[in-house]
Order: structure tokens, then sequence, then C-alpha cells
């Protein structure tokens, strides 16, 4: 009520928004940013949604079996009533999943593909098998699918170097990706170096905010990144002072003062 003080009011908001989301979506939002988009998702639902023909699946009846229907609970990931309840209840199996999840990364539904790629990424470092499949996903159509892919192969770190040239490639021709990529590309440290010409070229190329990110992944990469130091001299001198710390930082981490 406008009665209320401005604290209860928020108060009270809350507690209605909790009560509609339910215990499901709280759970949701527990997994991180992709089960709050999920979470979100299951409000805005149509009830001619092509996943409505037939029976949903049930997950409960589907968990109570145990190991034995991880795949089938997989497969609820490409239903939009029951997409939800089937990433908490994956959320609960450990690592042995991982390869019915890599198959999942396969679904043609693209929130299927999303949810498996977050999930997966709870595994770590446990996930080998999934990298070449998360670096396909680098490409996939969906926008969300590829940044929910790049954020998983972060996670895995150097373990994942191989998709260095997919997400060095993805730096120039995908602009929405370029703040993921430059996040899994620094997570992978010296190991993605093979990134390096194409961060020069965003460095020479891109917008100041993003500028910045390109030099910090340049200095996490350190030696490996030599050929990127006269670019970074050149930001040294920018009259930007932000990207002037961040360029000297990369230098000092690239040829530490007093080396040959």
């Amino acid at each position: 009520p406008a009665s209320l003080p401005a604290r209860e009011r928020e108060a009270v908001a809350s507690r209605r928004s909790r009560h509609r989301l339910g215990a499901v979506g709280l759970a949701l939002i527990g997994l991180g940013a992709v089960g709050v988009q999920i979470a979100l998702d299951q409000r805005t639902l149509r009830s001619d949604s092509p996943a409505a023909r037939g029976p949903a699946p049930d997950v409960a009846a589907l968990v109570a079996r145990g190991d034995e229907a991880v795949p089938d609970i997989v497969a609820a990931l490409g239903d939009d009533r029951s997409r939800s309840r089937a990433v908490v209840a994956l959320s609960t199996f450990d690592a042995k999943i991982v390869p019915a999840l890599v198959r999942g990364l396969a679904s043609a539904d693209p929130d299927a593909r999303r949810a498996a790629a977050a999930l997966l990424a709870r595994f770590a470092p446990d996930v080998d098998a999934a990298i070449p499949a998360l670096t396909q996903l680098v490409r996939d159509p969906n926008p969300w699918v590829r940044a929910e892919a790049v954020r998983t192969l972060a996670k895995l770190g150097p373990a994942a170097a191989t998709s260095v040239p997919t997400l060095a490639a993805s730096l120039l021709d995908d602009p929405p990706l370029r703040a993921d990529a430059l996040g899994a590309l620094r997570a992978m440290g010296p190991d993605a170096g093979a990134a390096v010409p194409s961060l020069v070229r965003l460095l020479q190329t891109t917008a100041s905010g993003l500028r910045v990110l390109t030099v910090q992944t340049l200095g996490a990469i350190g030696p490996a990144a030599a050929a990127a130091v006269p670019s970074l001299q050149a930001a040294a001198d920018d009259r930007d002072g932000t990207l002037r710390d961040a360029a000297k930082a990369a230098l000092e981490k690239i040829a530490p003062s007093g080396t040959p």
C-alpha cells in the first residue's frame, strides 16, 4: 500500500516477486545468469509454442529414476515447459552427466544448447570432452548460445586453449561477443598467444572502453604477446589515462623493465 514506508513497500514487492517466481525460479536464480534468464523466460511462454505439443516431460519422475534418466532430463532442456526444472535437476548431479550435456550442446533448440553450455561450466575442469563442441558453439547462429559457450570456455581457462583461434576470429567479426571473448582469452593467459594478431588489430580499431580490455588481455598473455609491444607503446601515450595505465602495466608483464 502507498501508506507504507518506502522500505516496507520494497520488502512487500520483493516477497510478491519471490512468490510469483516460485521455488523452481528461485533455484534457477541461484544457478547464475543463465538461470535468471530461464526463470524470466518461463513467465513469458506462449501457449502455442511448438514445444507445447504433447505431454511435458515429468522431470520429478525422471529424477527419481536416478542416473539412468540423465539423457532424458537433458532432452527435457529442449521443452519450454520443463526446461527450468531440468536445469535445477541436472545441477544436482555430479560430473558423470558431462557426456549427456555434451550431446545436449547439439540440440536443435537454442535454449537447450545454452542451458547445456552453462551447466557444463559447473563441472570444470572435468569437461575436456566438451571443448570441441563448445568451440563450435562460439559460431552458433544464436547470440545467447555463443555468449554462454564463451563464458564456459573462460571457466576452463588454459585447458580450452584449442579454442583460441576461434575466439580470436570472433574478436574481429562478432562485435557483441568481444567482451566475453576477451575474458576467455585472458583466462587462458600465455596459452592464448595465437590471438595476439587479432588483439593488436582490435586495439588499433575499436572504441576506448574495449581497448582497455584488449590491453589487459595482452598483458595476461605475457611475453608471448611481444609482437604487440609497438601498439602498446602507442597506447601508453594515449590521452585516455585509464588506457595509458593499462598499457604500461601490460608492457611490464610482456617486457619487464631491465630485460634485454
